[in-house]
């Protein structure tokens, strides 16, 4: 198995460090068939035997936007239930969703499980929220699925090519962190402290990293730590999550037929997010209906760092109109060039370090 580093730094790299908000009651929500449009509330999506997703649904209106992030959708998005429904959901594999075997991750099941989404809500038309890897996911699947997509908004996503952006990303990560920080938890690991507590790791873990994931240090305490409680959260299932799942992606390059997209998409930047600027460049470069708004100050979570930048800006786009200061971009002067790209495992082995 490739090192548990990786697993951690890719857990974060997906926004899986929670907000602070509600999430469904494992308890008290419900499952249901797809016969009929699913409530408001919360609730779980049957996928497959053995496979369901675990979901939230808040408003109401003519419209409805779909949020697909990894961890606690959090209360911050239902902000954006005014005049509409905004339905969030766990991925297969995450949190509330339940664990599933490795086997049974790839991308082409996210992209069959957001049409799932679709057709359990008896949504003809949706709008998207992806965020970071759900950024990239949700584009394929408006690219798949024009038709079906009204507008997107790409939060802090993922490049549209693998190389070299994936790896310039977590170069930029392991940069970030907090050294006194890391080094006091593996020397907590190395003494024994967590052996029994996969759950306090888990907290302890991401609280050393947080800094590499703001604009601010101060705003990392705006977030917290909840999905630890999730046994499918917890460093060993995230590594064999995340290779399952990009063992399953390659070395995708979208770029083409980002540029060809006519849905409309707003692609929102943290000026001081540790993935590459240049990569939401490219989710833009040379398409009329695709716009790009950076974020000062901000890093992978601009909802919580500026929310008073970045709600306005979606709800403004989500209306139909281009937010202030979103631009378009011009193709590169040169054809785009794919470089090779590294291994998988360019991590450190064994340790929790990124």
């Amino acid at each position: 198995m490739r090192g548990v580093a990786w697993g951690i730094s890719a857990a974060l790299l997906a926004g899986a460090v929670s907000c602070s908000g509600a999430r469904p009651s494992s308890e008290g929500a419900r499952e249901k068939s797809a016969s009929a449009p699913a409530p408001a509330g919360e609730g779980y999506i049957p996928i497959e035997p053995g496979v369901r997703l675990a979901y939230r649904s808040v408003g109401s209106g003519p419209g409805a936007l779909v949020v697909v992030r990894a961890g606690d959708p959090g209360k911050e998005f239902e902000r954006l239930a005014r005049g509409r429904r905004v339905i969030l959901y766990y991925p297969r594999g995450r949190s509330l969703s339940g664990d599933v075997d490795p086997s049974r991750i790839s991308f082409e099941n996210e992209l069959s499980d957001l049409e799932a989404v679709r057709k359990f809500f008896g949504l003809e038309k949706m709008q998207l929220l992806g965020w970071s890897h759900y950024g990239v996911m949700t584009a394929a699947y408006a690219m798949r699925h024009p038709d079906r997509v009204s507008r997107l908004v790409q939060m802090t996503p993922g490049a549209p090519v693998r190389a070299p952006y994936l790896d310039e990303g977590m170069r930029a990560m392991r940069q970030g962190v907090d050294e006194a920080a890391r080094k006091a938890l593996q020397e907590s690991i190395q003494a024994g402290q967590f052996t029994k507590d996969p759950e306090g790791r888990c907290r302890a873990t991401r609280r050393a990293f947080l800094t590499a994931f703001v604009g601010d240090p101060a705003d990392a305490a705006k977030l917290n730590l909840d999905d630890c409680k999730y046994p499918n959260e917890w460093e060993e299932s995230q590594a064999r999550w995340w290779d399952a799942l990009f063992a399953s992606m390659g070395d995708w390059d979208y770029r083409k037929e980002a540029r060809a997209l006519a849905v409309p998409r707003l692609v929102l930047h943290g000026e001081k997010d540790f993935l590459p600027l240049s990569g939401s460049r490219d989710w833009v470069a040379g398409n009329p209906h695709a716009r790009l708004l950076v974020i000062s100050g901000a890093g992978h979570f601009p909802h919580v760092e500026k929310p008073e930048v970045f709600f306005p800006a979606v709800e403004e786009f989500l209306g139909g109109s281009w937010p202030e200061g979103a631009a378009s971009v011009d193709l590169p002067a040169a054809p785009w060039a794919v470089p090779k790209a590294p291994a998988l495992d360019f991590l450190p082995r064994g340790g929790p370090s990124p």
